[in-house]
């Protein structure tokens, strides 16, 4: 119903966690009227789930939430001759409520690219250095991660990589929205992102 199940580099290595695997988004909203009224949306709330098959790729849409949401449309595409996956997503608040916070695409990657973490790293836009080696060997007080826009996050994209493959996140933002982006570490043996 919305999970990243797997997540493979072009030569067919595994980039996500081979045992753990989170809901696709998370949405933070707030009643307009009485801003001490939070919620909390996921896919598994969804009464309705309709998948679609788009030219190059797939469209989950989520419908059918009890309050906060009237319809959520989550695309992926993966088209010939483009190396990156893109993510997207569409938001239909219902009348009443705000939207404070989108967390998509949700993903835990492999604690160790390539087999082994020492020569892991993630590199991310961060205007106070931004390279992190080997991750999975810092401390937990070195967790989570977490870079914003406006902030400290200078370029919109972050690296976790190895000296052969990994993964690349970036943000095509025209707007101008606050963009968060954040690492942690996933019980020991994978990166939340």
């Amino acid at each position: 119903r919305g999970r990243v199940a797997g997540l493979y580099g072009a030569d067919g290595s595994l980039l996500s966690s081979p045992n753990d695997t989170d809901q696709l988004f998370s949405l933070s909203l707030t009643a307009v009227d009485d801003f001490n009224r939070k919620l909390t949306v996921s896919p598994d709330g969804a009464k309705k789930f309709t998948v679609r098959p788009v030219e190059g790729g797939v469209r989950f849409i989520y419908e059918g939430y009890a309050e906060g949401v009237n319809k959520v449309i989550c695309q992926v595409l993966a088209r010939k001759g483009d190396d990156a996956v893109r993510w997207r997503i569409a938001v239909d608040v219902a009348k009443g409520w705000a939207l404070v916070d989108t967390s998509f695409p949700r993903m835990i990657l492999t604690g160790a690219i390539g087999g082994k973490s020492e020569d892991d790293a993630i590199v991310t836009g961060d205007c106070k250095s931004g390279i992190f080696k080997n991750p999975m060997a810092k401390p937990k007080s070195a967790w989570p991660m977490i870079l914003w826009q406006p902030g400290s996050m200078a370029a919109q994209f972050g690296f976790y990589y190895d000296g052969d493959r990994g993964f690349y996140s970036g943000f095509e933002d025209a707007k101008g929205d606050a963009i968060r982006l954040m690492y942690t570490n996933w019980k020991d043996s994978g990166l939340f992102c």
